[in-house]
């Protein structure tokens, strides 16, 4: 399966949509438009959107990365996992990754991210960036194609 179609599958889960998109099911061609806009901020020196693995499988399991929100524009920290790997320390995981590679590549002085819901996801944002020395258990060797 390629990674617009295991991220359209990711994005069309009833649970996931419950934290993104506001509940909004979304189109194949809205999942390409999103990974050419990741591309294209990746090419241009900025950073995009991560396709999220276990290392040694293939399977997408989520997202991790940064997309401009709001007017003015912001770089704001996004992700999203698939229900099953809820509550194992992989948004964590993701979310430090993707910290660690802003601060430290990219010299970023802060990073912003929103959320609208459950305790669960505030607790991602406040283990992600301070710890960034543990060693890391996914594969972010490609960014999503």
């Amino acid at each position: 399966m390629s990674d617009a179609a295991s991220l359209r599958h990711f994005f069309c889960d009833a649970d996931v949509r419950r934290y993104l998109l506001d509940g909004q099911a979304v189109s194949a061609e809205w999942v390409e438009a999103e990974i050419l806009a990741s591309e294209r901020r990746f090419r241009t020196g900025s950073v995009g959107l991560w396709a999220v693995r276990r290392r040694d499988d293939p399977l997408v399991i989520g997202f991790v990365g940064f997309r401009e929100f709001f007017d003015p524009p912001e770089l704001q920290l996004l992700y999203g996992l698939l229900p099953t790997y809820w509550g194992r320390g992989f948004a964590t995981e993701a979310a430090a990754t993707a910290c660690g590679f802003a601060f430290e590549t990219l010299g970023c002085a802060e990073i912003r991210a929103a959320t609208d819901i459950p305790k669960g996801i505030i607790s991602v944002g406040d283990h992600a960036a301070p710890d960034r020395k543990r060693p890391y258990l996914l594969d972010f060797s490609e960014h999503v194609q």
